[in-house]
């Protein structure tokens, strides 16, 4: 391969012929990932893990009319009557009241585990020498300054988890050994692992327009050991990993979950308002329909291994909201445990489970091939230690609306100072990114060529996705996913297209075999087999003999 500038005085590659080297590549089409295999084997050896986690909070300024303790009685009643294991994750001013920390301790205590939900209230920031910085009259705040562990300096983040684990001790006799926040930063999760022993953190699934917080990148569902220097970013290399399981929350929609909805963009926005998870207190949530769509999403035979799901509510919902979704919820689970569909396990009991089954980030899938909205779409994410990525079609196209690659190397923004904002946002380095990088008339994403008229994906072992796609024509798309590489059989006269707009582009270099990145100050390469068209507004990654690759191995 030669290097050119463009007229902007960009580096740029020229095709490089008979990249792809025959007998590998071709291995890696064989029929042989056939299917023989089935997922069924797998899911019989790994389940799908149900967490029931429900959070408790001693105080909602928004709402000062609802009764905070009236849900937790109801989740407790519940969780008695199907005699599920459960999680009950408290926050410090809810340790506070008496009311709260009863009604708790009423709960079977063989099959109910207690921990930490990791928010900042006015007492607790007030307790550790730290200036309350909430809204008057506010002793709790949804900002990320002063309501989340990011809102303080490291030093004061390691006061703040000493003084709830204090009164969480002296409460219950023990350490939590679970810990929850809607966002936790790397530097507290690191102290959390190696002060407490803490064995499972759960933070928020992704999203990028509720509350006051973004979080884009990451596993897209599951649990993964994040990296030292950023919670979101699974951990490459275990040398730089913390050694307690994170757990994205909420169960969410693997077709809708995905940006803030229809805009210039071409995102796909959910017929319903409200976010797209299973959340017993939203919309989604309380319709049968759909949450029996989400058990089937779950344990389908497409997934890889380990799947996960998550319900419960925090409080400040109340009980009028949470109980129009929660009892259907439970019986289901209860039906599906009995059958052996799903495992009911406490949080904590689940990151002990993982860490004594995986040494290491292990790839994850999230598949849904029926959309219960009625509108045909297909969507399929994978996670690995080394990217994660979401294909999807549409009825007609079939494209990457995301590709992010995980880099040990990339720091998040607040990891050794404070944010001194009322919001952040969380990401990973992206490649292809319908959100973030559209722009200039460009969706950010990736297309494949041609009209798709079929979708369709199984599992070929216990790390490795295969998806197939039928054009109109006849001809097929065929991408295997794999622990640091996509395979990719396009045919002769296909190619992907990935166009976006921004400052991102102008960062893009192509020396041989390579895309080279810059985001957020870290620089990170795919490699790539095929041949690579620059434009200014991204690139087209065209065959060698109806084939390709993109490769994340290399930091």
């Amino acid at each position: 391969m030669t290097i050119e500038k463009t007229s902007d005085g960009r580096r740029a590659a020229t095709p490089r012929r008979g990249a792809l080297s025959g007998a590998c590549r071709a291995a890696v089409f064989l029929s042989a990932v056939t299917g023989a295999v089935c997922a069924a084997a797998f899911a019989q050896d790994v389940p799908t893990v149900m967490n029931i986690v429900n959070f408790v909070r001693g105080s909602d300024p928004r709402h000062p009319e609802r009764d905070l303790l009236e849900p937790l009685r109801g989740e407790i009643a519940l969780n008695t009557k199907y005699r599920l294991p459960n999680t009950i994750l408290l926050q410090y001013d809810a340790l506070l009241r008496g009311d709260i920390v009863q009604a708790a301790k009423e709960a079977e205590r063989d099959r109910t585990e207690y921990g930490v939900w990791m928010e900042m209230c006015r007492q607790l920031i007030e307790k550790v020498g730290i200036s309350w910085r909430g809204r008057p009259g506010w002793d709790w705040e949804w900002f990320v300054n002063p309501g989340l562990p990011m809102g303080y300096e490291p030093e004061e983040r390691e006061r703040i988890c000493d003084e709830v684990f204090r009164l969480f001790r002296d409460t219950f006799g023990y350490y939590p050994k679970s810990v929850g926040g809607w966002l936790l930063d790397a530097h507290t999760m690191r102290y959390l692992t190696t002060k407490y022993g803490v064995d499972a953190f759960c933070i928020c699934r992704e999203q990028d327009s509720t509350d006051a917080y973004g979080l884009r990148g990451g596993y897209a569902n599951g649990a993964y050991y994040p990296s030292r220097k950023d919670a979101l970013s699974a951990a490459v290399d275990m040398a730089n990993a913390i050694r307690t399981p994170v757990f994205r929350m909420l169960t969410p929609d693997p077709i809708y979950n995905y940006g803030p909805g229809w805009n210039e963009r071409g995102l796909m926005r959910s017929p319903l308002p409200s976010v797209g998870t299973i959340e017993p207190g939203c919309p989604a949530g309380q319709r049968p329909d759909i949450v029996d769509w989400f058990f089937r999403v779950y344990t389908g035979p497409a997934r890889l291994g380990f799947s996960y799901m998550q319900t419960g509510q925090e409080n400040s919902f109340g009980w009028a909201a949470i109980s129009k979704g929660l009892p259907n919820q439970m019986k289901i689970i209860s039906e599906l445990a009995a059958d052996g569909r799903i495992k009911v396990m406490t949080l904590g009991e689940t990151g002990r489970w993982f860490k004594s089954r995986y040494s290491e980030n292990v790839p994850q899938t999230l598949v849904a091939l029926e959309d219960w909205s009625g509108n045909g779409y297909k969507s399929v994410w994978y996670s690995s230690k080394r990217y994660r990525m979401n294909l999807f079609f549409d009825g007609r196209r079939v494209c990457f609306r995301d590709i992010h690659k995980f880099c040990d190397d990339h720091r998040e923004t607040y990891l050794e100072k404070a944010c001194a904002k009322w919001c952040c946002n969380y990401s990973t380095p992206p490649v292809v990114d319908g959100f973030q990088l559209a722009g200039d008339g460009e969706s950010g994403m990736a297309d494949f060529k041609g009209e798709f008229c079929s979708f369709d994906a199984e599992s070929a072992d216990d790390r490795t996705l295969r998806v197939t796609a039928a054009r109109t024509d006849g001809s097929k798309l065929v991408l295997v996913f794999r622990e640091d590489a996509i395979d990719m059989d396009l045919g002769d006269a296909s190619f992907l297209r990935f166009r976006g707009g921004g400052p991102f582009f102008e960062s893009l270099e192509f020396p041989p075999g390579r895309i080279d990145m810059e985001f957020e100050g870290v620089k990170y390469s795919v490699s790539y087999d095929g041949n690579l068209k620059p434009s200014l507004k991204g690139w087209t990654l065209f065959p060698i003999r109806g084939r390709a690759r993109l490769s994340f191995g290399r930091e």
